[in-house]
């Protein structure tokens, strides 16, 4: 069956966008993509069926500049993270699809923001280029044990309950952060089995496989043995492996991967 490609955001006459697309976000209710330019692009779903959607976009603040990550937390808070302008979060109510109690965050200054995954009811873990931090959203402040991880940069954060652990992404290797010990982190597998390189690509499929990308070579870790399979170098090219995202279609599940050349996508099942 054919697809069609529909354009849902631009910023220019022609209908072209002139940013890149640096983040993309989305649940039920709400779709968010961040770009290299000022603004914020959201839309409400609502049923999340209709294909007329559009894309409004919240310029009022100018630190709201290259999103990097969005994450919405259970109480309705949008947490948001920046390239250059740290942390930031709003709340959008449904009623008005207004942007509402923007915030912004002097913990992590200038840092560029990469990701985030939930602790508890009041934590948020944290990852940006300077490192992994324990993000407390009550006093709105790194906690002062919980610098888990500084000087390096960490690309991607995947929480896994199954295994009751955070996987971590580094500019150097792939690490494990145990959930009941949540300071320690350790190497995920034997150095050995690995070659050292950026975790760029990194998240879990339905199954609680984890995949994950260092360089252009990408790997599996199967089953809750966490056997590790590496695809097929040939299929894929010699393209660094940047980006990755579970999406759901007619055809089940599929995992796709951004390169610098290409869009690769694997069915998992």
């Amino acid at each position: 069956k054919a697809k069609k490609l529909i354009p849902k955001f631009s910023n220019q006459e022609n209908g072209e966008l002139n940013n890149y697309i640096l983040s993309m976000f989305s649940d039920k209710n709400l779709v968010f993509a961040g770009h290299d330019g000022i603004g914020l692009p959201f839309s409400i779903l609502g049923n999340g069926t209709d294909p007329s959607f559009r894309f409004k976009e919240y310029f009022s603040a100018p630190q709201l500049e290259k999103i990097t990550a969005v994450y919405q937390a259970a109480d309705g808070r949008i947490w948001i993270g920046t390239k250059q302008n740290g942390l930031i979060s709003v709340r959008i109510n449904p009623l008005t699809a207004k942007v509402e109690d923007y915030r912004h965050y002097d913990s992590f200054g200038r840092d560029e923001v990469t990701g985030f995954a939930p602790y508890d009811a009041n934590h948020l873990f944290i990852s940006s280029h300077n490192g992994l931090f324990l993000f407390n959203t009550e006093t709105t402040r790194i906690e002062e044990n919980g610098r888990v991880r500084t000087n390096e940069i960490v690309y991607r954060i995947v929480k896994d309950d199954v295994n009751g652990c955070l996987w971590i992404g580094t500019s150097t290797s792939l690490l494990r952060l145990n959930l009941d010990d949540p300071l320690s982190v350790r190497h995920a597998f034997p150095e050995d089995l690995l070659p050292q390189g950026a975790v760029r690509a990194l998240m879990t499929d339905q199954n609680n496989n984890l995949w994950f990308a260092i360089g252009e070579r990408l790997f599996c870790a199967v089953g809750t043995e966490k056997k590790i399979r590496e695809m097929n170098p040939g299929l894929l090219g010699n393209h660094a492996i940047l980006s990755s995202a579970r999406v759901s279609c007619e055809e089940g599940e599929q995992l796709i991967f951004g390169t610098t050349d290409n869009l690769i996508m694997i069915d998992p099942a």
